[in-house]
């Protein structure tokens, strides 16, 4: 829904609007728990418009630069997992070079 130049979106259209961090899709219910309990201290807001809570995509951008700031969120989550997965590969390198 657009108005005045805004766009509003339900916690389901966010939700799919969103990067897949790691290949699986973010789902609305993890949108509904940001506006709720938020994360640290912080909430998504929201308006509820004819009995639907509905998200400004500008306030969602907000929110994540935010959080960004905050360093609560990686804006790369992909660089989390490969840098597990090297520790991972070293670790493993490491015992096998000891025999263990």
């Amino acid at each position: 829904m657009s108005t005045g130049g805004a766009t509003y979106l339900t916690f389901g259209q966010l939700a799919r609007r969103l990067p897949a961090p790691s290949g699986r899709p973010i789902s609305p219910t993890t949108v509904f728990r940001w506006a709720t309990r938020g994360i640290r201290g912080r909430r998504l807001p929201t308006v509820v418009v004819g009995g639907r809570r509905l998200v400004e995509w500008e306030a969602y951008k907000a929110f994540a630069a935010e959080l960004q700031a905050a360093g609560l969120v990686s804006r790369h989550p992909q660089a989390r997992v490969m840098k597990a997965t090297t520790r991972f590969r070293d670790a493993e390198k490491l015992l096998s070079e000891k025999g263990i």
